[in-house]
């Protein structure tokens, strides 16, 4: 108790030099815990050490390709096959060999169940593609095969108990291929995700 008041009065009284001097010491010495342009080759060398880009690529692991770097982010994302439901449909499903219009308009459409908004990422502009295959499931015609697409990064975003839809024209005659009497099967999927696809069964008789 009796020593408090001595100590208070010298604290109070000393020189503004030595007193500036303590302060200096002080945040010197604690100027370590946060980053400082003036640290120097210390501060340089954390740096190196722990180089890369930044905290989206330490949940991502780094390198690797776009495709691997995408299926992460869907990880994240949390597409599941499960909260959707997939289907696809032709206008008309039966056409005769006779018809004028040599054309099926098909649809393809991912609706979202859960409720939780959904983003599916592309790595490029192609976000779907469709199918026709023979009674032996051996592919005669896709879609994107004549179509180009952008190589932008881009994304669809599916809110809840919403879907998304679509939809192309697919010619009965592509190339020197013409599509005779029988039944066809038309697949439609999702570019990059495997397990979304549905199919269904083209006539022509």
């Amino acid at each position: 108790m009796y020593g408090i008041k001595p100590i208070i009065y010298t604290v109070k009284h000393l020189n503004t030099f030595i007193f500036t001097l303590l302060l200096s010491i002080v945040f010197v010495q604690g100027a370590d815990y946060m980053p400082s342009k003036e640290q120097g080759k210390p501060r340089e060398k954390d740096t190196e050490k722990n180089s890369g880009g930044g905290f989206l690529d330490g949940i991502l692991g780094g390198g690797g390709t776009e495709e691997s770097r995408q299926k992460k982010l869907d990880k994240i994302n949390k597409i599941v096959i499960d909260d959707f439901e997939i289907a696809v449909r032709l206008e008309p499903s039966t056409i005769s060999t006779k018809a004028e219009s040599a054309v099926t308009q098909v649809y393809l459409t991912v609706f979202n169940k859960s409720k939780y908004v959904r983003t599916f990422n592309f790595n490029n502009a192609q976000k779907y593609d469709f199918l026709i295959l023979d009674k032996n499931g051996k592919e005669l015609y896709r879609w994107s095969s004549e179509q180009a697409f952008s190589e932008a990064l881009v994304s669809t975003i599916v809110n809840p108990k919403e879907k998304i839809q679509y939809t192309e024209k697919l010619p009965l005659t592509f190339g020197d291929t013409k599509l005779g009497s029988g039944e066809y099967t038309v697949v439609g999927l999702v570019k990059g995700y495997s397990d979304f696809k549905q199919s269904t069964v083209l006539k022509i008789q």
